[in-house]
């Protein structure tokens, strides 16, 4: 048995920075877009589908928090391209049929911008499929 080092053990504050650098990385990704989405006024809205009830309601809900303190931090900022960015999060309950039902409700009923989240690989490739089981 090969014993870890400490230093290649995840902690909770390593879990955390490391979620803070992916939603980081997800807003940084939307600095792309063309100008003309940069020149409404409407929040950006980004969709976050992630379990907050089961099993894995820890990690979802430690997952939601950094997303959202991230939106704040960007906000105080003066935003992303100079709009307000709104977070609005979705329990999948780590269930993949659960995450594509509120999934579509982020994007169509709600107008979100953006999706992201899921820890589920399950529920990621699910919602990555179009209702038929193709590729969207």
């Amino acid at each position: 048995m090969t014993r870890v080092p400490a230093s290649n053990k995840w902690t909770r504050r390593r879990a955390l920075s490391a979620l803070g650098a992916a939603g980081a990385t997800s807003l940084a990704a939307a600095a792309g877009i063309p100008r003309v989405f940069a020149q409404e006024k409407a929040p950006i809205k980004i969709g976050v589908v992630l379990p907050l009830s089961g099993a894995y309601a820890a990690q979802g809900t430690g997952a939601a928090q950094g997303i959202q303190l991230l939106a704040e931090q960007t906000n105080a900022k003066g935003g992303l391209l100079g709009r307000q960015v709104q977070v609005l999060v979705e329990d999948s309950q780590l269930k993949p049929q659960t995450a594509v039902v509120k999934a579509t409700k982020l994007i169509q009923q709600d107008g979100c911008n953006f999706l992201m989240g899921e820890i589920s690989g399950a529920s990621t490739w699910r919602c990555s499929r179009s209702p038929s089981g193709k590729r969207s």
